[in-house]
């Protein structure tokens, strides 16, 4: 939240995340996402993406975890 934060104070046009979330069932889900600034009709806005991205996480993670293993 402090870097989004930081980024509506600033001039930048774009941001990128990546953060680790729980569900309301209690999971744990990886996420990463993206946006910039847009103007419409006079108007600012954020227009962006948010990507489930868990099963690459841990399939990088279990790859890590089998070359160590070597």
């Amino acid at each position: 939240a402090t870097a989004f934060r930081a980024f509506l104070a600033s001039t930048e046009s774009a941001f990128h995340f990546a953060h680790r979330v729980m569900r309301p069932d209690g999971a744990v889900v990886h996420i990463q996402g993206g946006g910039e600034r847009a103007h419409t009709d006079g108007s600012a806005a954020l227009i962006g993406v948010v990507q489930d991205v868990t099963a690459s996480h841990l399939a990088a993670e279990h790859l890590e975890s089998a070359l160590s293993q070597l």
